[in-house]
């Protein structure tokens, strides 16, 4: 759910945010083709997450994916320049793709994956609910840089869940 809550919950914002650093270069189209770029990575990054999955056990695999969104979170909200913010959007994409592949092979592994399968996928939309939401709320105090660093945290505090509540999968 935090996984999902801070790569979901910036989406949102990320068109005011990226105009405010670079309106040369971030009209709506730009905006638009960045965040295509970003599923585009993921879908050619996830014959490589298999692998990883595969090399590692799922818990891993989640936690490799939760400290690489927050990382290029807080490496987007430092970027200045049209080409790192791409980067770094591109980046957090696909990290961000080997989420949901990972949870389901933690799944297979269970004792009880039919239950578990339900709470994952109502832990995925969740997230798609309540990042935009949260952010929505940061947004209104501090501004789309706020709801950026919360985007960056909320995957950090899913890292911290995952090991408190989970085992090694």
């Amino acid at each position: 759910m935090f996984g999902t809550a801070g790569a979901f919950g910036f989406i949102p914002f990320f068109a005011e945010w990226s105009t405010t650093r670079d309106a040369v270069h971030f009209d709506a189209s730009a905006v638009g083709m960045v965040h295509a770029s970003a599923w585009l990575a993921a879908i050619i990054v996830l014959p490589i997450w298999s692998r990883i999955i595969d090399m590692a056990a799922a818990t891993r695999s989640i936690a490799l994916s939760l400290i690489g969104s927050s990382a290029a979170c807080v490496a987007l909200s430092i970027s200045t320049t049209a080409h790192s913010i791409i980067a770094f959007r591109v980046a957090h994409g696909a990290f961000h793709s080997g989420l949901n592949p990972a949870l389901y092979a933690g799944l297979r592994r269970s004792e009880e994956p039919d239950r578990e399968l339900v709470s994952a996928r109502t832990g995925v939309t969740l997230g798609q609910i309540l990042g935009p939401a949260l952010c929505g709320v940061v947004v209104s105090f501090v501004g789309a840089d706020g709801a950026l660093v919360t985007a960056a945290g909320l995957p950090a505090i899913g890292l911290l869940v995952l090991f408190t509540v989970r085992g090694d999968r």
